[in-house]
C-alpha cells in the first residue's frame, strides 16, 4: 500500500512538471507568434515600398523615352527637385536626371 502511495505521489510530481512545461511553452509560443506577425508586416511594408519605387522609376523612364522620341511633346519635370530622396544617392541621380532632361529639351 505504501508503494502505491509513493507511485501516485511521483506521478503527481511528473504531472506538475509537465503542466509547468506546457504553460512555459504556451507563453513562448505567444511571444513567437507576435514576433512573427511583426516581422511579416515589416517585410510586407518593405516589399510594398520597393514596388512603389520601381513603379515611380518606370513611369519616369517612360516619360523620358516618350519625350525624347516625340519632340512636340513638351513636359516639365520641375517637380523632381522636390521629390524626397528614394535612395542614398538620389540627390546625385536626380541632379543628373534633371541635367539630362534639360539637355534633351534644348536639342
Amino acid at each position: 500500500m505504501q508503494e502505491n502511495i509513493n507511485k501516485v505521489m511521483e506521478r503527481e510530481e511528473r504531472l506538475d512538471n509537465v503542466h509547468d512545461k506546457t504553460q512555459r511553452l504556451q507563453g513562448e509560443s505567444d511571444l513567437f507568434r507576435r514576433g512573427a506577425t511583426q516581422t511579416r508586416k515589416k517585410m510586407a511594408w518593405r516589399n510594398m515600398k520597393l514596388k512603389i519605387i520601381i513603379g515611380i522609376v518606370l513611369v519616369i523612364l517612360i516619360i523620358v523615352i516618350v519625350g525624347k522620341y516625340k519632340k512636340t511633346y513638351k513636359f516639365s519635370l520641375g517637380f523632381i527637385k522636390f521629390l524626397p530622396p528614394l535612395f542614398p544617392f538620389s540627390l546625385l541621380s536626380r541632379t543628373f536626371f534633371i541635367f539630362y532632361l534639360r539637355r534633351a529639351q534644348d536639342t
